[in-house]
Formats: structure tokens, sequence, C-alpha cells
């Protein structure tokens, strides 16, 4: 099965002498194996939360980061830091840790 990676791997791959079978996906494979990296991601930053390792939560951040960069771009959204901005101003933060019961 293949797996989305990022631009620079296969270059990486080949300087470490290394050839990996590629090709570029279309706009329909490319939107499916997205959301399957968010998800990959998503699970690895979950698990780097629970390991409590600082450098390992800062890279999968990051690498859920390039993922939602990439969804935004896809779909000509703007910026995820003014996205995230307006909706902060509009509902607030997690900073007070306030839980909904009953949901």
């Amino acid at each position: 099965m293949s797996k989305l990676i990022r631009d620079m791997i296969p270059l990486i791959a080949m300087s470490d002498g290394v050839q990996l079978d590629i090709r570029s996906a279309n706009d329909e494979e490319f939107m499916f194996y997205l959301k399957e990296k968010l998800r990959e991601e998503s699970e690895e930053l979950i698990e780097a939360i629970e390991s409590g390792d600082k450098d390992h939560i800062r890279e999968e951040l990051a690498d859920v980061y390039e993922v939602l960069k990439t969804v935004s771009d896809q779909y000509r959204i703007g910026s995820l830091e003014d996205i995230a901005r307006h909706r902060r101003s509009a509902r607030g933060a997690y900073n007070n840790r306030t839980l909904l019961d009953g949901e």
C-alpha cells in the first residue's frame, strides 16, 4: 500500500543510497492519503504526549502542523495562525481547563 511522504524524503533516501519506489498522487489519492497521514500523525502526537517526552512532542506537533497546513493550502483556506487567532478571540482557548460534564 502507498503512503504519503514528505517532499524531501526521496532525496534524503537517495543520498543514503536507498532507492524508493515513488510516484505522484492524483487529486483523489492525495486527499485520501492526506487524511490517512493526519490520522497517523495525530496518533503519534497522542503517544508522544502520553510519554511526556518534550522533544518527541515537539516533533509530532510539527508533523501534525505540516499536514494541517497542507490541508489548508489544498482548500485555499489561508493562514492557520490567522484562523486560530480569530477562533480564539471569538470562542476562547483551552487555558482555563473548563470541562463540560454530562456529554
